[in-house]
């Protein structure tokens, strides 16, 4: 007796790291694709339709749609925090250059608190010389969109902070504040609040 069917076999054809939804943290994945083969005796032999792609955890073996792998791993996320912080304190430095040494050791401690990694003058030096401030709003978009809100406020408070280090907050530094608030897709009357606490906090 002659024994045929068919059959769904799943194959990795890529791997690496990604952030799981299940677990909340990075993880190795497998790329898998299905595919469907015409057995014989129980054994595949003649390779069919592709049935689709799924990502599958590593670790919970869990299986996810492949656009799970156009969201960030926490170490990207952590890096476009930190370049976002960079590059709105030195957006807020620019505004009454030369800086006074309290508001660049305000900018220093701000951008060591949002990437958990020391950011000492000779970094901070550099990126005023040499880091672009002319899109700022561009440059914090790119964080924005895995921010919660406590971490959107987080980072805007950081920004305050440095604007008021050496007193009252000027006319540009209050707009550059409001330019990186929009850009965190926070209302004007959100931004207020932020800075309104943020003074509060510091007086």
């Amino acid at each position: 007796m002659i024994v045929w069917g068919f059959r769904v076999i799943w194959r990795a054809i890529a791997d690496g790291v990604f952030h799981c939804p299940q677990e909340d943290r990075d993880q190795p994945y497998k790329l898998k694709r299905a595919q469907r083969f015409f057995t014989l005796f129980f054994i595949p032999l003649i390779p069919l339709k592709k049935m689709g792609e799924a990502v599958e955890c590593q670790g919970c073996k869990t299986k996810f749609e492949k656009s799970v792998l156009d969201r960030p791993t926490a170490d990207q996320m952590s890096e476009r925090l930190a370049e976002a912080a960079r590059v709105a304190v030195v957006a807020l430095l620019r505004v009454d250059a030369p800086a006074p040494a309290s508001a660049r050791e305000e900018a220093m401690r701000v951008v060591t608190e949002l990437s958990n990694k020391p950011y000492v003058d000779a970094q901070l030096s550099a990126d005023i010389g040499l880091l672009p401030t002319h899109d700022v709003a561009g440059a914090v978009q790119k964080a924005a969109g895995f921010l919660s809100e406590p971490g959107k406020e987080r980072l805007l408070s950081g920004c305050v902070r440095v604007a008021i280090a050496d007193g009252p907050m000027t006319g540009n530094e209050r707009r550059v504040v409001d330019t990186i608030g929009a850009a965190l897709s926070m209302t004007a009357a959100h931004v207020q609040g932020v800075v309104a606490t943020t003074q509060s906090e510091r007086a």
